[in-house]
C-alpha cells in the first residue's frame, strides 16, 4: 500500500530518513506538487550544513546530537544520487517549465499527431478557444485526435463527445498550466489523443469543457 503523503515529507526526504516506500511515495508526489518543489529547493543546503555540524567544536554539543547526525549522514548518503536530481529537476520545472517542456515535446519521437488522410473537424469558441480534430472508427468507438489553441490556465478541462440520442462520453482529461496553449509566448497547441465508446455515425458534436461545465470551444461532428 503506497504511504499517505505529507507536505512536511520534504525536509524528512532532503535528509535522506525516509524508507525506500516512503521516499518513492515523495518522489512521485513531488512531480505535481509545486508547493512541495518550492520547499524542496528552500532546504537544498540542508545537508550541507548538517556536513558543517558534525565538523569538531569547541562548544559544548549534546551528546546524542554526534550520533544522530552520524545516522542521517549514513542514510542520506544512500540517496544522495535520488535527492539531488529530484532537487535539480524541481528546480528546473520551477524556472524554465515552459522551456524544458517544449525541448521534450520538440524530440519526443511519439509526439501526437494527425492521421494523414482523416477529414479534420474544426470550430471556435466564444472564449477565443479553438479545436481541430479528426475521428476515425475502430471497433471499440472512436478514435479522436485533438489540437487546442487560445486557451489559458491553470485549468482543468476535458473533450466530450455529445451522442444524437443524448448520451455523453468523456474523451480525454488535461490540465491547462498557467502559460497556456496556442496562446502569445507560448504558441505550441495542446496536442492529444482519445478515444470515445460510441461509433462516429453517433455522435451530434465534440465539446471542451472545464470541469465545472464551462463549454470552451464546440464542433459538430
Amino acid at each position: 500500500m503506497t504511504p499517505p503523503i505529507d507536505h512536511t515529507d520534504v525536509g524528512a526526504y532532503v535528509l535522506g530518513v525516509l524508507d525506500a516506500h516512503e521516499a518513492e511515495a515523495f518522489e512521485a508526489h513531488l512531480l505535481g506538487c509545486e508547493l512541495c518543489q518550492a520547499e524542496l529547493k528552500s532546504l537544498s543546503a540542508l545537508p550541507d550544513l548538517l556536513d558543517e555540524l558534525r565538523e569538531p567544536t569547541s562548544a559544548p554539543v549534546a551528546v546524542e546530537m554526534p550520533r544522530l547526525l552520524d545516522e542521517v549522514a549514513a542514510r542520506r548518503r544512500r540517496r544522495k544520487i535520488v535527492t539531488w536530481v529530484a532537487a535539480a529537476a524541481a528546480t528546473i520545472a520551477i524556472i524554465a517549465g515552459p522551456i524544458v517542456t517544449a525541448a521534450l515535446t520538440r524530440t519526443d519521437p511519439n509526439v501526437v499527431a494527425f492521421p494523414d488522410g482523416v477529414p479534420k473537424l474544426t470550430g471556435s469558441g466564444p472564449t477565443g478557444a479553438s479545436i481541430e480534430l479528426t475521428v476515425q472508427e475502430k471497433g471499440w468507438g472512436s478514435d479522436v485526435v485533438l489540437s487546442l489553441k487560445g486557451v489559458r490556465g491553470p485549468e482543468k478541462c476535458e473533450l466530450i463527445a455529445v451522442g444524437k440520442n443524448g448520451q455523453e462520453a468523456t474523451v480525454n482529461s488535461w490540465l491547462v498550466p498557467s502559460w497556456g496553449y496556442g496562446v502569445p509566448g507560448w504558441p505550441q497547441p495542446l496536442m492529444m489523443r482519445g478515444g470515445a465508446a460510441m461509433k462516429p455515425g453517433d455522435i451530434a458534436k465534440f465539446e471542451v469543457r472545464t470541469l465545472d461545465k464551462k463549454v470552451l470551444v464546440s464542433v459538430p461532428a
